[in-house]
């Protein structure tokens, strides 16, 4: 796992740089203020944050082998994760409407509105990864197999859930503050 999210971090970062470039580069660099709303935003944020802390709640269950409280939080995690992909679905129809496309910007460089989606697409793209593997790992829970042979899958999919979550933090401050 850490050799995949290594690579994931190394993806990111080429991303995060290329947008770096044009947005201190070009004279007409991206204006993410003039474009996004910064409450949205927040709330996939504030999504994130929660759906984090019912993660790692749920590692500390598995620890104490509470089998109900543990699929509950699993489950409040990955309501908030298809929630904030609800949220991002919303802010990109709502981009598009405006006129945005991935070579596209109403507001100017046509960099950021590529490199927007791209960004928040390949990190939507890891959100809906987690759900998938959260489901899974639930699905094994719900088998009832002996605790032992549930801890590695359940904080495998928390270190997983924790590193989305940590990206979107870097994405919301890059994309949307900054």
């Amino acid at each position: 796992m850490w050799v995949f999210l290594t690579g994931d971090v190394m993806m990111f970062f080429v991303l995060f740089a290329g947008y770096a470039f044009f947005r201190f580069t070009l004279p007409d660099g991206p204006d993410a203020t003039a474009a996004l709303s910064r409450s949205i935003g927040f709330c996939m944020t504030l999504l994130l944050a929660g759906s984090s802390m019912a993660m790692f709640l749920s590692i500390r269950y598995l620890r104490q082998e509470h089998r109900q409280h543990l699929s509950k939080l699993l489950m409040i995690t990955m309501a908030a994760g298809l929630s904030f992909i609800g949220l991002q679905g919303y802010e990109w129809q709502h981009l598009i409407e405006q006129g945005f496309g991935l070579s596209v910007n109403p507001f100017g460089a046509t960099q950021f509105s590529g490199l927007f989606f791209i960004i928040t697409g390949f990190h939507g793209l890891h959100v809906l990864i987690g759900i998938i593997y959260l489901l899974i790992v639930m699905i094994q829970h719900h088998r009832k197999p002996p605790m032992a042979d549930q801890v590695h899958p359940i904080k495998t999919a928390g270190l997983y859930w924790q590193f989305v979550d940590g990206m979107w933090l870097f994405i919301f401050m890059g994309l949307y503050i900054l």
